[in-house]
């Protein structure tokens, strides 16, 4: 049996929260971003080169490595912060994420054909931590996973916490579901009025428009628009603002409005409407976008359409 198998890193955060500082926690998880963002040059250099392309001469050298440590340092605060989130008190929780918009989803749950929120990868692991509101809080809302392998499966000692907690396993607290390129569990869901969290900026999809994006033409998923249409659900952005953890916040935005019979023209437009909602997110904070890990994040957009479905599992 692997050491991993038995305790991981998420265990031993749970085991401390009750008795270690937060502030403590956090910069423990700032040194580990500190450690990765020394140690990995590969990771380093893409984030810093996609940085550099997106935004030519806005910033200087010292601004520059400043955004790609901070890049580094959130990442593992914010997985931090979801890890834990289970232990979180309803006015510790509603201080780590407040929410929003609320006025705008509560007005597209009363059509009674669901709601698909359409995030993305700003802040994406944040993004659970939104679900988890919405959940304690009363919404049936669920996170629609891309990949049928849990990639926060708990150990031995995570399965004897999650029974202390009462609160489930990670995927079991966001009501995760897998929904790789089958779309049905998404319908059931939004069937009985349910939250299906898609993202906008994802590869793992069947269909792609060309928009404008970042100063290039890049090709984003029609996915979340097309389940919109098929189910009669309302269509709203939702977008984890906030460059560093202790400002995060869920902005959930006013209806993207698709038409039952339009075709792919209003797809196209649809999707670039949130292109621009996205690019202008991302501008405002700069370190949280996960996808500046990619080789050539927009290279990998243009071309994502040309790849096989089974290459689009592996980004």
């Amino acid at each position: 049996m692997s050491l991993s198998s038995f305790i991981n890193i998420r265990d031993i955060v749970n085991i401390l929260v009750p008795f270690t500082p937060k502030s403590l926690l956090m910069s423990l998880a700032k040194f580990q971003g500190n450690r990765v963002y020394r140690n990995n040059s590969c990771l380093r250099n893409a984030v810093y080169h996609n940085i550099e392309t997106c935004y030519p001469d806005k910033f200087t050298r010292s601004a520059m490595d400043s955004i790609v440590r901070q890049w580094f340092i959130f990442k593992h605060q914010k997985e931090l912060l979801v890890f834990t989130m289970s232990l979180m008190n309803s006015s510790r929780l509603e201080q780590v994420v407040p929410v929003e918009g609320l006025d705008h989803l509560d007005l597209a749950m009363k059509s009674g054909k669901g709601v698909v929120l359409m995030g993305s990868h700003l802040n994406s692991i944040a993004h659970f931590l939104g679900i988890y509101r919405l959940r304690k809080m009363g919404y049936d809302a669920h996170a629609v996973m891309p990949t049928q392998d849990d990639p926060f499966k708990p150990s031995k000692v995570g399965r004897a916490i999650v029974r202390m907690t009462g609160e489930g396993a990670l995927l079991d607290q966001i009501g995760a579901f897998y929904a790789q390129f089958n779309i049905r569990p998404i319908l059931r869901c939004l069937s009985s009025n349910g939250i299906a969290l898609l993202l906008g900026d994802g590869f793992h999809s069947t269909a792609f428009v060309p928009v404008n994006f970042m100063g290039r033409k890049v090709n984003f998923t029609t996915g979340p628009v097309a389940v919109a249409r098929i189910s009669g659900a309302t269509l709203l952005p939702a977008f984890m603002t906030g460059s560093s953890p202790d400002r995060l916040k869920m902005v959930i935005g006013k209806p993207l409005h698709v038409t039952e019979n339009a075709g792919k023209d209003q797809d196209a437009e649809i999707v670039q409407q949130y292109a621009c909602l996205l690019e202008h997110n991302i501008e405002q904070n700069i370190p949280g976008w996960q996808h500046w890990e990619f080789e050539n994040i927009l290279g990998l957009m243009k071309k994502i359409q040309d790849t096989s479905l089974q290459d689009r599992l592996t980004v």
